[in-house]
């Protein structure tokens, strides 16, 4: 990255003649606009909305950034200079602008219906996003681009080839593996490659991150993408219906000319211009593109009417050859009158409804799939029915373009293959097909197919019988659950035959309901595995059954998916000659599990801390990102967030986004709402209202606790039929208990009623049945009679309803009522609790003491602490306590589950060691610490789920850009922070992590980090500093382990070191420092400082400082060896030759 004081351009993108060039293309009237007094406007505006921190004063503002707030008049301000002001594309100011009001977070001043957090106002680190070097050879594998970029409209700007293209490349697959939900989305490209022209591909990806969260890239589906393009026509007429009406002569097909309309700019007008238009853009959003795009088909009318040469014959080259100034241009745009964003989305929202109605697809999630592909009507007995007659109401069968990888086999042709691949849901089917198992190549053994497919969530089994007749089914659900459950899977399973006639039978459970709860039961038999055989689908016979030995087999009717017997005989056998029974998966489904989860939770009054204890059991187990949606009150607003900034550590505080609502009832009648059964209660029932663009969320009281993966109640969504639209769990299992059985005044659902502590919320479905209307009925018939408040309407709704609902098995809600006399919920017994709901206070109250000694555990249980340790045996010891009473008599029932979702978690959650320098000016310590930071890669065992966080405090920018260069070929998640703190008692200050340990640079590793960090652990209940106090050594503080919660908490600071007891220090053990006196005791050691044995010291950082760390052993050997009289010389080659072979 050049020098912002000389031109902001990346060099490594760029040619040095192009950006001469560059320089030279100043826009039109530059001159004119340089206006000073307006840029230094822009600089205090800024600066007072708290960005002065990096504005301007840094050559690389992704660091330290943090998501601003600004006001509306302040947000008018820096509208009206930036559009007003007309900088050169070559001005340093624009890496920092666009860097900047990226980052900010309007408020209004008016009182809004929510405000929106999407990120902690911390520091970002740079290396949060990485990018994968192997993705250097994705060109070949994926010809060039990802699925969701417009190949047809490649914008490379002024990138180099390769290298620029290259890199261009490396950052849309990063998106690709990161958000596999993007299915189209054409901006992408054009965005990416405009802003690498500025900035690092680490920048590029944290800003087009910004524009995907603030959704302003015109699309993430190809539905959103044709839904913009008719509003852009719908608006062209509103605003310029005259110059609507010349396209519509001038054009026989409009709908390709307005498709258009988006790479105007992008790909035609000049260069200068898109770089002012993109000034605008990145603070006011899409709508400067509609407006922009407005002018132009505006102008280019006016301009062919008046042009005669013939040079302009289509919009692409009036942008080209454009005749006016990019301030002339500008102008036109805003004159257009209120052109709002609310407007524009508005518009789209509607336009993207009716395309999705005017789609024919059989289940919501593939209506969109005829738009995401190529429609070719591949053939016509595709559409064939279950019962072989050709059904209006499935999607046309197409041949999808992006499918480069179908493998070759002796079982399916390329049409059927094709043919299966559109029976996918649409997200699987825009992945790429992985074959898993042949008999072929991996033999006739069950045990081997399953050692295949353990950790497999969506899979195809395919079988050619010896007669040719071709079958199989589509298997979704996590094969291992095997060993938990007898069926298992849901309900996007089907089962098909491919040949001699083409048919699809999906679950039953989307077009059928029943009263009966055993037969539906009969209907959720998805997939059964034993020693013996595999099933797909059950319910009074076996849909497809094959035996162990993978060569015989059966076929019958079910019920799960009432499916005609697959193929002519009922038994049949598979050919052992060739591979005839395969099993395909699909590359990166496991991204699929990325995709955010929808948490609510309303607060009100004093539920603060319980709703916290709440967020934070779901942020432990689940390594999904999500999303808190918190209905709160004013007061509690800040509150929320200065305890999550103080509390939360980084890397936790990554993992979700938080938006927040103020309490509204929207449909009148606050009063009486807000005060039914308890304060804000009922805001539940108006979410539907609320939360317009949410499609699911699952509500939770604040009294719960998750001790499950959150993943796996979202999972539920999946079994919902066509009607369901809500997800509860009985109030009773006991009729001798039940309370709506014994005492309700008016009707609810089932026998026994539900309980609503926890709730999964269709809020599209709810929208669509106008559910808020109903109850708001329901309450005025029944008011007088309830007794829980919006639980019982969702009773009387439910009661009224009852095809509208799944009901969910009591570990998922397990309360006191289920335990206090004794345990009524069965499943819990197998199972575990997956979450628990303590209802009537029982987290509070002695009354339901293991309630309680659970609930504080995970209140008191530090985020990076050991899990199975510090919480799972924590919990099991405090329930000991409890073992005579009612609920404490089966202590197993809290911990089975949680047992088994901590051993995934100990292998899918890295563990993160924070480290902490303070460098100021000092370059000798920046010199020395490259060296301490690779020795403790060289020395230490490479654990894949152990992760080093640096948190360096630097004073200056050159040292950070010196401190970079030196570390960057190392694996190291970074934090940089401005700052003149001088000693490490001052972290407490600015680090918001719970422990650090602080490093003096003069040392250097030779055994693993992790025995270091492992000493918090012996850390006694007032000991909150580990130091090397009792050694002989100078520089006790050289080695700090710091408790940095505990230290604010007990309010030690660099002031009051002198207060600091005994008490509160754990003196190191001196073992740990090398002694060379004793070789033996190598293996043993974790350090060797510099004043202890110089000349050791002096030849180890010699050779650390130049060894290439991905030598072999044998290489590093023999240097080792070269060093004359090296002390210990065969103990240190041992070391690390033994944790190379962990690498």
């Amino acid at each position: 990255m050049a020098d912002g004081n000389s031109h902001p351009f990346n060099n490594d993108v760029i040619a040095d003649d192009t950006i001469v060039q560059l320089q030279k293309q100043l826009s039109h009237q530059q001159q004119h606009h340089q206006n000073i007094s307006k840029h230094k406007d822009l600089i205090d505006l800024l600066s007072s909305n708290n960005t002065s921190n990096h504005f301007l004063n840094t050559n690389d503002p992704s660091i330290n950034i943090s998501s601003q707030t600004i006001t509306d008049d302040d947000f008018n301000r820096l509208k009206s200079i930036i559009r007003s002001t007309i900088w050169s594309i070559d001005n340093s100011i624009r890496r920092q602008l666009w860097m900047n009001i990226l980052t900010l977070n309007r408020v209004s001043t008016s009182k809004q219906p929510n405000e929106h957090r999407h990120l902690s106002q911390i520091p970002i680190p740079t290396l949060s996003v990485t990018i994968d070097n192997s993705l250097f050879s994705l060109t070949s594998k994926f010809n060039q681009w990802p699925n969701y970029v417009d190949t047809t409209n490649i914008c490379l700007y002024h990138l180099t080839e390769p290298s620029g293209r290259l890199l261009l490349q490396r950052i849309l697959f990063t998106f690709a593996l990161h958000h596999p939900d993007l299915t189209y989305c054409p901006a992408l490209e054009p965005f990416s490659s405009l802003l690498l022209h500025y900035f690092n591909e680490h920048e590029v990806l944290y800003l087009i991150n910004r524009l995907l969260i603030k959704h302003w890239l015109c699309g993430e589906t190809r539905l959103q993408w044709e839904a913009n393009c008719n509003v852009f026509k719908k608006l062209l007429k509103l605003y310029y219906k005259s110059t609507a009406d010349a396209i519509e002569l001038r054009y026989p097909n409009t709908k390709i000319f307005y498709q258009e309309w988006f790479w105007w700019i992008f790909r035609y007008l000049p260069f200068s211009y898109l770089v002012k238009i993109m000034d605008c853009f990145f603070l006011e959003g899409p709508k400067i593109l509609y407006r922009v795009g407005l002018a132009l088909v505006h102008l280019f009318i006016k301009t062919v009417k008046n042009e005669s040469s013939g040079s302009i014959r289509n919009m692409a080259d009036f942008c080209q050859q454009i005749p006016i100034s990019i301030d002339q241009l500008l102008r036109a745009a805003f004159h257009i009158r209120n052109l709002k964003r609310s407007t524009i989305e508005q518009l789209v929202d509607h336009e993207e409804k009716l395309l999705h109605s005017t789609r024919h697809s059989s289940r919501p999630d593939e209506l969109d799939q005829s738009n995401n592909l190529n429609n070719i009507n591949i053939n016509s007995n595709n559409n064939l029915n279950n019962n072989g007659n050709i059904n209006n109401h499935q999607s046309i069968f197409i041949t999808p373009q992006h499918l480069t990888r179908i493998p070759k086999t002796s079982v399916l042709d390329h049409q059927q293959f094709v043919t299966l691949w559109n029976w996918l849901p649409v997200r699987l089917s825009l992945t790429q097909p992985h074959l898993v198992f042949t008999t072929q190549e991996h033999g006739f053994r069950l045990q081997t197919l399953l050692e295949k497919i353990n950790e497999i969530e969506y899979s195809i089994l395919i079988i050619k019988t010896t007669n040719g007749e071709i079958f199989g089914g589509f298997c979704a659900g996590l094969w291992s659950d095997r060993h938990n459950k007898t069926y298992f899977g849901f309900g996007e399973s089907f089962l098909f035959t491919l040949l001699p006639k083409q048919t699809k039978y999906s679950w039953v459970g989307q077009q059928q309901d029943s009263d009966n709860r055993q037969h539906q039961l009969k209907r959720e038999l998805f997939l059964f595995v034993n020693n013996e055989k595999i099933i797909i689908g059950g319910g009074n016979g076996d849909g497809l059954c094959i035996d162990a030995s993978l060569c015989e087999g059966r076929t019958a009717h079910c019920e799960t998916f009432n499916n005609e017997p697959l193929c002519s005989s009922p038994y049949f056998s598979i050919s052992m000659n060739l591979n005839y029974l395969i099993l395909f998966t699909f590359l990166h489904t496991n991204i699929y599990a990325l995709k955010p989860i929808h948490l609510t939770i309303v607060v009100c009054g004093y539920r603060l801390d319980e709703a916290l204890n709440a967020l934070k059991s779901s942020l432990i187990f689940t390594p999904s990102p999500l999303i808190f949606h918190i209905f709160t009150e004013d007061h509690l607003r800040e509150e929320f967030l200065r305890k999550i900034d103080l509390e939360w550590p980084v890397e936790y505080q990554s993992k979700f986004q938080i938006e927040f609502y103020p309490i509204q009832f929207t449909r009148g009648n606050d009063e009486q709402w807000r005060t039914l059964f308890k304060p804000c209660c009922t805001q539940r029932l108006f979410i539907p209202d609320v939360l317009k663009n949410i499609d699911s969320v699952i509500y939770v009281d604040t009294d719960t606790l998750f001790l499950s993966n959150v993943r796996s109640l979202w999972r539920l969504f999946r079994k919902f039929n066509s009607t369901q639209l809500a997800a509860l769990t009985a109030e009773h299992e006991d009729p001798s208990m039940g309370w709506y059985n014994r005492f309700a005044r008016h009707p609810y659902y089932g026998a026994m009623g539900l309980n609503s502590g926890v709730m999964l919320m269709n809020l599209t479905r709810m929208r669509q049945v106008d559910m808020i209307s109903k109850i708001m009925d329901i309450f005025d018939e029944f008011h007088m009679n309830i007794t829980w408040g919006d639980q019982c309407l969702l009773n009387i709704y439910f009661n009224y309803y009852p095809e509208q609902i799944y009901e969910f098995s009591c570990d998922w809600n397990y309360r006191p009522d289920h335990c206090i006399y004794e345990n009524n919920c069965q499943i819990a017994k197998t199972d575990g609790i997956k979450i628990l709901h303590g209802c009537r206070s029982a987290f509070h109250n002695d009354k339901y003491q293991e309630f309680k000694a659970i609930y504080q555990v995970i209140q008191n249980w530090k985020f990076d602490s050991d899990l199975k340790f510090s919480l799972l045996s924590q919990m099991k010891t405090n329930l000991k306590n409890y073992s005579l009473t009612n609920c404490g008599k089966a202590p197993e029932l809290f911990t089975k589950h949680l047992s088994k979702e901590i051993s995934l978690l100990d292998h899918s959650f890295k563990k993160i060691f924070h480290i902490a320098f303070i460098f100021n000016n000092n370059w000798n310590f920046i010199e020395q610490s490259h060296v301490l930071l690779k020795s403790l890669l060289l020395f230490s065992s490479n654990n894949t789920n152990n992760q080093i966080h640096l948190h360096v405090i630097l004073t200056d920018n050159h040292s950070q850009n010196y401190f970079s260069k030196q570390i960057e070929s190392m694996d190291y998640l970074i934090t940089y922070y401005n700052s003149t703190i001088t000693h490490p008692f001052q972290l407490s200050t600015i680090l918001n992590v719970d422990r650090v340990v602080y490093l003096n640079p003069n040392m250097i590793f030779i055994n693993s980090f992790d025995k270091l960090w492992s000493l918090f652990d012996q850390f006694k209940s007032k000991q909150i500093i580990g130091m090397f106090g009792q050694c002989q050594m100078s520089g006790s503080s050289n080695v700090l382990l710091l408790h940095l919660n505990e230290m604010k908490n007990m309010d030690i600071n660099f002031e009051r070191i002198n207060q600091l007891s005994t008490d509160n220090v754990y003196f190191l053990p001196c073992k740990y420092i090398l002694d060379t006196d004793h070789c033996q005791s190598v293996k043993h050691g974790l350090l060797l400082f510099e004043n202890i044995n110089h000349s050791l010291f002096g030849s180890l950082y010699k050779l650390i400082s130049q060894i290439d760390l991905i030598k072999s052993n044998d290489a590093i050997e023999n240097e080792l060896n070269q060093i004359k009289n090296l002390q210990c010389r065969n103990e240190l080659v041992n070391l690390i030759i033994e944790n190379k072979k962990t690498k």
